[in-house]
């Protein structure tokens, strides 16, 4: 993440500061998840919110640390509502430019929060979007990027430290992103009307490619997990790793897929290095 090139009390920070200042202030009298969903939009999702990601850089890494964290749970609080898949990505795509842009501080219940918004946004808005039309995938294939790169973050932050609670959220996240992912990679075939073959390459084009290195990277994550929490894991959550794994192994071999390039070897590669 980027340094803090300004102090907390720069100009450049105004807008940030006056959205999340009023966010705070407007949530005090526990609005409806519609006015928190109508709130949230109004505060952070105009055509101008780029600048408020640049803004945060102006902060103190601590109190943007906790703006996101409040603005992680807010936005959780809205995931319910029809409607919000739009606004709800865009909340990811801010929390992942601002993280980007900064070197933000979040505290262990702050992860939580983040955790909980990802796990809401994965569940309610991009999980039925890769069954949908290609425009509703594409930006569900963009957020789930932002997903990954937010859950880099949080693994540099939390080093080997990372409580077993923490690791169990980071894992949970992890399994519905690939679940995802998968979901993606069969519809491309079948909207190519490749069906089943034994001629089918791994990089029949960039966005196949793409999906592919983000499972890899998801499995890569997953792996480092696992060699930290795998012995106290629950019997639930142990259930929900061996099936999503199943649900992949299962799709690779169906496909028989030729091995062109180093896709498919590290995709198996992960696999060895999480079932050992």
């Amino acid at each position: 993440m980027a340094t803090s090139t300004s102090t907390s009390g720069g100009g450049g920070a105004r807008p940030w500061r006056t959205a999340l200042l009023t966010l705070r202030d407007e949530s005090v009298a526990s609005p409806s998840p519609p006015a928190l969903l109508a709130l949230l939009r109004r505060l952070l999702l105009p055509p101008s919110s780029p600048s408020l990601a640049a803004s945060a850089a102006a902060l103190s890494p601590h109190e943007v640390g906790s703006d996101v964290a409040f603005l992680a749970e807010k936005a959780a609080a809205a995931a319910p509502c029809a409607g919000a898949a739009d606004a709800l990505r865009g909340v990811c795509h801010l929390i992942r430019e601002v993280m980007c842009k900064t070197n933000t501080e979040i505290d262990s219940s702050g992860w939580l929060a983040v955790l909980t918004f990802l796990h809401e946004l994965v569940k309610c808005s991009v999980e039925g979007a890769c069954l949908k039309g290609h425009c509703d995938r594409t930006s569900a294939l963009n957020t789930l990027s932002d997903c990954l790169q937010i859950l880099r973050f949080l693994s540099k932050d939390l080093g080997r430290c990372g409580s077993l609670t923490e690791n169990s959220h980071v894992l949970r996240v992890l399994i519905l992103i690939i679940s995802c992912l998968q979901a993606e990679l069969n519809m491309t075939d079948k909207s190519n009307g490749s069906g089943i073959s034994s001629h089918i390459s791994v990089s029949t084009n960039n966005k196949n490619q793409n999906t592919w290195d983000m499972e890899i990277s998801a499995f890569s994550m997953m792996e480092d997990i696992l060699c930290k929490i795998a012995s106290s894991m629950s019997e639930v959550l142990w259930q929900s790793v061996v099936e999503v794994l199943r649900k992949v192994m299962d799709s690779v071999t169906a496909r028989n897929l030729i091995i062109e390039s180093s896709v498919m070897s590290r995709l198996v590669l992960r696999f060895f290095h999480i079932l050992l």
